[in-house]
Order: C-alpha cells, then sequence, then structure tokens
C-alpha cells in the first residue's frame, strides 16, 4: 500500500488555519485589555469564514462564540447597504431580518486550550528572539 502523499500538506494546511485563529485571539484579547472589556463575541465575514474548522477553532482558541454572517463579505455588503440607505433605495428593516449568522461556541477543554495557546505564544516567542 502506498503511503498518503497528501498527509503533510494536509497538515501544513491546517497549522495555517490555526495561526489564522491564534493571530486573531492575540489581537483580539489585546484589544480587550486595552480597552478594559471582556471579550464577549467575534463576528466574521469574508472568505476564511467558509472553513467550519477554523471557524470552530477561532471559537475553542479564543474562548468566545464567533458569530458568522451568511454574507461572505459582509463588509462591502455593508458599504453599499449604507449608500442604499443614505439615497432611501433600501430599506435598513428588510436587510437587517434578510441577514443571518450561524454561530461557533467554544467546545475544546481548558486544558488541551490553554496547552494549544502556551505553546503557540512560546513559539512567537522563540521567533521574535532569534
Amino acid at each position: 500500500m502506498k503511503p498518503d502523499l497528501y498527509d503533510p500538506i494536509k497538515e501544513d494546511v491546517k497549522a495555517g488555519l490555526e495561526c489564522i485563529a491564534y493571530q486573531i485571539t492575540d489581537l483580539t484579547l489585546r484589544m480587550a485589555q486595552d480597552a478594559g472589556l471582556p471579550l464577549s463575541e467575534l463576528r466574521a465575514d469574508g472568505g476564511p469564514t467558509a472553513n467550519k474548522y477554523l471557524m470552530q477553532f477561532q471559537s475553542d482558541i479564543a474562548q468566545v462564540t464567533v458569530s458568522v454572517s451568511d454574507v461572505a463579505e459582509l463588509s462591502g455588503f455593508g458599504a453599499a447597504c449604507a449608500a442604499g440607505f443614505s439615497c432611501g433605495l433600501y430599506d435598513p428593516e428588510t436587510i437587517f431580518a434578510n441577514t443571518h449568522r450561524s454561530c461557533f461556541t467554544p467546545e475544546m477543554d481548558h486544558t488541551e486550550r490553554e496547552a494549544r495557546y502556551n505553546g503557540w505564544q512560546k513559539a512567537v516567542r522563540q521567533a521574535l528572539t532569534h
């Protein structure tokens, strides 16, 4: 039987996805600390939100609900809506009533989460000192 040549590629992709979640967690925790407010939810949009593994991992690592819009490019949609609202072309209540979200809630064991996040932080510190 031939070895699966794609396993290393799968692991690299998984590590790349996890790296996104770790970086967002670093940033959002710092923002919450600077603001003196707890992080209660992350709202996500954009292409990566299509990856359910990433959204669940983000929720697990940040320890908050990740709310994902059904509109992948919500930033662009928001700009278009703002323009439409300002000239009376769109009704905000109708637009917002038809926008839905999926939620991912933390499921990872606390001990596993701490070990993974501490490992990430250690790797970043080592990279910055070399």
